[in-house]
């Protein structure tokens, strides 16, 4: 699904969108509730590359590390926190009282 909206989001913005993906083999063997990534990605880019004239790159990258799955999503404006709320409610509630998201920066 995330796929499907990317591949719309570059028709839409062509040039103006670049991904770059940094997903290990390991995290996509990792349940998170449905459309949580999606979400976060759609945000990222109406929030950090649309709006930019020139556009950036939206940057996707998923690891584990000591059994624990971290799910970074940047954009050239990360100092934008559009979604992660929501993101951390649905997490916790599904019991991961652990999760924590977080803005970590910027690949402008």
């Amino acid at each position: 699904m995330v796929n499907d909206y990317l591949a719309l989001e570059g028709l839409r913005l062509a040039d103006r969108l670049t991904v770059v993906r940094d997903i290990a083999p390991e995290a996509t063997q990792v349940r998170v509730p449905v459309m949580l990534i999606q979400t976060l990605i759609e945000n990222a880019i109406k929030h950090g590359v649309a709006e930019l004239k020139q556009g950036g790159t939206l940057r996707i990258e998923a690891h584990v590390v000591n059994a624990e799955l971290t799910i970074r999503i940047l954009n050239p404006r990360s100092d934008q926190r559009a979604g992660t709320r929501p993101a951390r409610y649905r997490l916790n509630n599904r019991g991961a009282p652990a999760a924590n998201c977080s803005v970590v920066g910027s690949c402008a």
